[in-house]
């Protein structure tokens, strides 16, 4: 026998959900409104007339509170989501613009029918907000009233840990702002205060930033209220940064300094400004030596650099040395992982032979010293498809630890792809080290080359003057009698030099002036002669930037200034420093009789 019971049509199945929200006595949020009515709909294929009846209910509810950074309208309520489409246009989901008189209607229809506070709040605010666009008339200031005594209601009876009660009373305040009606201010302030100071959900850092910024910088709340944060902020501070006890958290003492350090600046008062980031920043500093090393580098550098931002030099001093001693144990503590590849024994032996083929010392010096200098343009376009391939380590940031200390950073692929080219090419040279001092002991066993030979092949490029080419004998004779600290600290300053004068032939200045002391001039560094256009002009990039991380940068080995400031152990004075300063000479000797060629 078939049923008799009449089947539903969708606008009555929405409307049976609304009432069943409406019959709810507790928590509710916008976002469960919208999954009931989502779920009438479900899976099912229906026709556009229900579909277009579906929307007009869902999307009361799928509007979201205007975000401050990508809002494509005016106005508080905003479509979540918008693409474009294949003709160009952008598409709204869901378009404030297609509103009817017809939407109007309904949601007064709800307004006066439903009962829960999240239910009316919701219908009267999108009254107020888009009756002028709709139809062109002047909503009446009931809508906005009803809002705000339904928001300030919804957050009354919300769960302790609810996210909405923030946006809600956040919404009541301006609205009350808005208008002028100081009774109801005051009630969502009342409210609001009332909510962060007796719930337990509610106490986080997001809830004391809600206080400071909806209400005490409100210039229309009464004075009274604003004490009242104040203190209580004082209060939650006292809290979180007690050492010995249960409520400790250094994270969020750190949020509440700075509002109430805000609050200080404003009226001049600096000891309390120092006393409320100090007490904050001795509960950071007591987390950083209950923690790891790494952690507490991380931690004791973001304090450091808090202290200087306000004057407090003393404490900012003692953080640094801290911060340093916890960076140098650190390394112990960092995982270390090594991967094992074998190269193809053909593969060295065909390497080898292509070596060693030129006869003519120059020749065989250039093979060996370019061949060792990876590609750039290999090394954007492998990082290019690593946001596919491994888009998670892709958009991490990297940071690099020497002797204790963070000492640079690279951001994502996508954010600061030169900054991580230089961490790859770093990766790529290291890689190589085998194959490079490997290469040199092949063509020394060979066809090995004397101190002579070397020299004669530098002095073929205008870059090394006859003191210069002399100074760098010294350091080849130290060089081949395995003095390789000598002969590093012989050969490399060449480098530098060498660029100077590259710079002199370019007609480009090789000083500078000393800021702060006029008239007085200082030589100009290798960072500022590689970073000069007319030597990027002439130098390939393969080998500018090669010099670059292998000498002068933070992300790459920084061998001119780890050896200059004395950084280096004399333990790891290798014959790779040797051949690595020996290699930027010869990089540097591509620079031949005419200064334009390169």
């Amino acid at each position: 026998m078939a049923d008799a019971t009449p089947q539903l049509g969708m606008k009555e199945k929405l409307a049976q959900a609304i009432k069943e929200i409406d019959s709810r006595t507790g928590s509710l949020s916008e976002a469960e409104v919208f999954d009931k009515l989502r779920g009438v709909l479900g899976n099912n294929h229906v026709s556009p007339e229900e579909f277009a009846v579906y929307l007009g209910e869902s999307n009361a509810f799928f509007f979201s509170p205007m975000r401050k950074d990508d809002a494509p309208f005016p106005g508080y309520f905003q479509p979540p989501l918008w693409f474009t489409a294949p003709d160009g246009s952008t598409v709204y989901s869901p378009d404030p613009a297609s509103l009817t008189s017809a939407a109007l209607a309904l949601w007064r229809q709800h307004l006066q029918e439903c009962a829960h506070p999240v239910l009316r709040a919701r219908y009267a605010d999108l009254l107020w907000e888009f009756q002028k666009q709709v139809d062109g008339t002047k909503p009446p200031l009931q809508y906005a009233q009803t809002a705000m005594d339904a928001y300030v209601a919804a957050a009354a009876q919300a769960d302790a840990a609810s996210h909405e009660v923030v946006v809600w009373l956040n919404r009541a305040i301006n609205i009350a702002t808005s208008v002028g009606d100081q009774t109801r201010l005051a009630a969502g302030v009342q409210q609001a205060i009332a909510w962060v100071q007796n719930t337990q959900g509610a106490q986080n850092a997001r809830s004391y930033v809600f206080l400071f910024e909806a209400i005490y910088d409100n210039k229309r709340v009464a004075g009274p209220e604003k004490a009242a944060i104040i203190a209580y902020l004082e209060s939650v501070l006292t809290a979180t940064a007690n050492q010995s006890g249960t409520t400790f958290d250094f994270a969020t003492a750190e949020i509440v300094a700075d509002l109430l350090a805000t609050h200080f600046r404003r009226s001049n008062n600096k000891a309390d400004e120092e006393r409320v980031i100090r007490a904050a920043g001795l509960a950071t500093e007591f987390a950083a030596s209950q923690a790891s090393a790494l952690f507490a580098m991380t931690w004791l550098q973001k304090l450091l650099e808090r202290y200087r931002s306000f004057g407090m030099n003393a404490d900012a001093d003692r953080v640094q040395v801290e911060a340093r001693r916890r960076g140098m144990e650190s390394g112990e503590e960092m995982k270390k992982r090594a991967h094992t590849f074998a190269i193809p024994e053909e593969t060295i032996a065909a390497y080898r032979t292509w070596l060693i083929e030129p006869k003519k010392p120059r020749d065989l010096l250039m093979r060996w010293a370019c061949n060792n200098a990876p590609s750039v343009k290999g090394a954007r376009e492998t990082l290019k498809q690593s946001l596919t391939a491994t888009p998670l380590l892709a958009r991490i940031s990297v940071t690099a630890i020497n002797a204790g200390q963070f000492v640079s950073k690279a951001g994502s692929v996508e954010d600061d792809l030169e900054g991580r080219v230089a961490v790859l090419l770093r990766q790529m040279i290291e890689m190589r080290f085998n194959l490079f001092v490997g290469g040199w002991q092949h063509i020394q066993q060979n066809n090995p080359l004397s101190a002579d030979d070397i020299v004669g092949a530098l002095s073929v490029s205008p870059v090394f003057t006859a003191e210069g080419l002399e100074l760098i004998g010294e350091g080849l004779k130290r060089f081949f009698a395995d003095d390789h600290l000598g002969a590093t600290h012989i050969l490399l300053p060449q480098i530098e030099c060498a660029l100077r004068s590259l710079l002199g032939l370019l007609g480009r200045p090789t000083n500078k002036a000393v800021r702060g002391e006029s008239g007085v001039m200082q030589e100009r560094n290798m960072n500022e002669a590689l970073g000069d256009p007319a030597v990027q002009a002439v130098l390939p990039e393969d080998f500018q930037r090669h010099l670059q991380i292998v000498f002068a940068s933070r992300l790459g080995f920084n061998l001119r200034n780890v050896v200059a400031h004395g950084l280096l152990p004399a333990s790891q004075f290798s014959i790779l420093t040797s051949l690595m300063s020996l290699q930027g000479l010869l990089i540097m000797s591509l620079i031949e009789a005419d200064a334009g060629d390169a």
